[in-house]
């Protein structure tokens, strides 16, 4: 049975693209779930969007994303979740996996393809308020595939002598990592006691020794091995 979101107030959803009718379609589709959602901002870019965030007050951010603004999206993010408590998910109509990675690396909580039903999209706005992940089918389905070709491979003496030059301060941090999947640097570094920077250099230390270049890979690594398994 479908779960459906029962508010006494509105969730408010503030939208940001480039392209004017996108937004006209992205309204009208929010204006239908009244009263359950409300529109409580419409921009074309992000830095109008960031400048009225405390005015608006979103719960959630549908951010648009396509070839011309995706480098200004994937920096923004980051600026949105440091700015206010709302959720962001990214709408895309670009097949690329890697910005799939990337947008849910800088702080996005869900992302799915501008070709999408649009009774997905409202799904999927409900859901990432409730404070779930949404991910597209294909990001999804490439997760899953990795993880299950991996998980019935036997450990290797390659693979547990990659585990065994972790230190435990840095076992911690890719527990840490691990339990805390899209939520921003600064963040994971807190939880850590420890500064920002000093994160940094631990995950170049950690991706040098895993032979993984960020930490979507290095999720993938670990579940591929088994994440209880692997941090003994």
């Amino acid at each position: 049975m479908e779960t459906r979101v029962i508010n006494a107030s509105p969730i408010r959803v503030c939208l940001v693209d480039n392209l004017e009718i996108v937004l006209f379609g992205l309204e009208k589709l929010i204006a239908s779930q009244a009263p359950r959602m409300e529109v409580v901002g419409q921009f074309t870019q992000c830095a109008d969007a960031l400048s009225q965030l405390e005015k608006i007050s979103p719960d959630i951010i549908l951010l648009g994303l396509n070839f011309y603004n995706k480098d200004e999206i994937i920096e923004a993010i980051p600026q949105f979740t440091a700015l206010c408590n709302a959720k962001i998910l990214v709408l895309t109509v670009l097949p690329d996996l890697q910005v799939y990675d990337a947008v849910m690396l800088a702080g996005a909580r869900g992302v799915l393809s501008k070709k999408e039903r649009l009774e997905n999209i409202v799904k999927a706005i409900e859901k990432v308020y409730l404070g779930e992940i949404w991910l597209d089918h294909a990001c999804i389905s490439r997760l899953i595939s990795e993880c299950a070709s991996q998980k019935s491979v036997q450990h290797d003496d390659t693979v547990q002598k990659k585990l065994q030059t972790l230190t435990p301060k840095e076992k911690k941090i890719v527990a840490t990592l691990n339990a805390h999947i899209g939520v921003p640097g600064k963040v994971i570094a807190s939880n850590l006691d420890i500064c920002e920077s000093t994160l940094r250099n631990h995950l170049t230390s950690i991706y040098e020794k895993l032979g993984v270049c960020n930490r979507l890979e290095l999720w993938n690594f670990m579940h591929k091995q088994g994440i209880d398994e692997a941090l003994k």
